[in-house]
């Protein structure tokens, strides 16, 4: 009998706890200056584990590493034409439960090396979608698929390291993420993850308790 109730206690969790499409949703789009020459709009991504199941926590969605971004949607609105491969500084703010971990792409915690936190733009997005994304016009997910060559899943790597250990079981918890890349000189974009720049769960598992 206690086995029964068991099982008909966690089938509902299985079904409803973590749903595809629905609790591992991540959305992303510029935030702060809408004048900026290249607007970020909508555009969305499913959330997986390393074994490709839908990533949530407490129905939140939840990015661990290694795991699995699948685009899904949205678009990017670049006014005129720019040259991110030759010069596309990417900073990174970056706070952890109100600590700042990068801060406007410089590391403020020990731990965190300056490179994770400032980089250029074509270090880290493939080239073929930086020669799209920089061009005039209006680009979706899907024609960057077709004429970049591009697939929508996206692998996610391991956390980085510091002596052995990994960054992401240690600075788990509460994120929040702001993206601003520039070329030339001049502030070109700049986005949240999630759209609005609010708390992003990263790490989390379900052995984990919030207060």
């Amino acid at each position: 009998m206690l086995g029964f109730l068991v099982v008909v206690l966690t089938v509902p969790m299985m079904i409803f706890g973590c749903r595809d499409g629905k609790h591992n949703v991540l959305t992303i789009d510029s935030y702060g200056n809408k004048s900026l020459p290249i607007q970020v709009k909508n555009v969305k991504l499913l959330v997986y584990d390393h074994e490709m199941k839908p990533s949530c926590y407490k129905n939140k969605v939840n990015i661990v590493l290694p795991g699995y971004f699948v685009l899904v949607g949205g678009e990017i609105e670049t006014s005129r034409n720019f040259d991110v491969i030759k010069s596309g500084p990417t900073s990174l703010s970056v706070s952890l439960d109100g600590d700042n971990i990068c801060l406007e792409g410089k590391s403020d915690m020990f731990i965190v090396p300056n490179s994770l936190c400032h980089f250029e733009l074509a270090s880290f997005v493939p080239v073929e979608i930086c020669k799209i994304i920089q061009k005039k016009g209006t680009h979706t997910i899907k024609e960057i698929e077709e004429f970049a060559n591009f697939n929508s899943t996206i692998e996610l790597p391991p956390s980085p390291s510091f002596l052995g250990i990994s960054l992401l079981e240690v600075l788990k918890g509460d994120y929040r993420i702001k993206v601003s890349i520039a070329s030339e000189g001049e502030k070109i974009v700049e986005f949240s993850v999630p759209t609005g720049y609010v708390n992003l769960k990263m790490g989390m598992s379900e052995g984990d308790d919030e207060d």
